[in-house]
């Protein structure tokens, strides 16, 4: 296969790779509360504050995984760290043999269905 194909695609990869990532910190890190809002429609809205605790893990894994792979970029660095951050202070039932939540509501609240 010729060289330039493989370069073409790298490229794209490339561009998607961005264009996921660029969307998520824009457009769903809660800078107010923390971690990322998991709700959102694909022009980037926020339409339920309600955060899957999943997702914040997720989130901190891939974007973590992401600098140790393409170099360190201080928003995803900084992304990461909000998610774990907001995963250690609001979902962890300590109560309850330090079980996760499945959601926090907003204003980080567990969901009722979890307490």
């Amino acid at each position: 296969m010729d060289r330039s194909v493989f370069q073409a695609q790298r490229e794209w990869v490339r561009a998607e790779l961005e264009r996921c990532t660029d969307f998520w910190v824009k457009n769903g890190w809660d800078h107010e509360h923390g971690g990322v809002y998991t709700c959102l429609d694909r022009k980037g809205k926020v339409y339920s504050t309600d955060k899957s605790v999943w997702m914040q893990g997720r989130c901190a894994w891939t974007f973590s995984y992401l600098c140790g792979v393409y170099g360190v970029r201080q928003d995803w660095l900084e992304l990461a760290k909000s998610c774990l951050a907001f995963m250690e202070a609001h979902c962890i039932n300590r109560d309850k043999g330090n079980r996760m939540y499945f959601t926090c509501l907003l204003y980080t609240s567990p969901s009722p269905r979890d307490a």
